[in-house]
């Protein structure tokens, strides 16, 4: 057994990169995104979501998703504001709305996919 165990330097990497937790996975990416795409991951992730509940109300689960891909959107900004000079402020105000999103879009994302496995369940589930 002496042999490689097949890691290549850019595995080791790729693997340190993924051991960071969710919440700063995005909250990195969102700080490289143009305020544009967030911009409209917020607004289309409420206008999608509103608009199945309105008229497709059977498709909740999938309106989760869009709460949480608006929530993304929201702490991607809040995070942009809060790492530019400046914001000292509003710095309070700024880590809440992150919460906020946080908690949101976690939330969101929580109940969506339990709905989507109840919904491949069945109303005849048992334990």
């Amino acid at each position: 057994m002496g042999g490689s165990h097949g890691l290549s330097p850019s595995a080791v990497a790729g693997s340190a990169a993924s051991s960071q937790d969710p919440y700063q996975a995005i909250g990195a990416w969102a700080l490289r995104q143009r305020s544009g795409r967030l911009n409209a991951w917020m607004v289309g992730g409420i206008v999608d979501a509103v608009g199945l509940l309105l008229f497709l109300p059977v498709l909740w689960p999938l309106a989760c998703a869009f709460v949480s891909l608006a929530a993304v959107g929201v702490w991607g900004l809040a995070a942009q504001r809060l790492a530019t000079p400046g914001a000292v402020v509003r710095r309070r105000a700024l880590r809440e709305v992150m919460f906020a999103a946080m908690a949101a879009g976690t939330v969101a994302a929580i109940v969506g996919f339990y709905g989507v496995f109840l919904a491949i369940l069945g109303p005849s589930w048992t334990l």
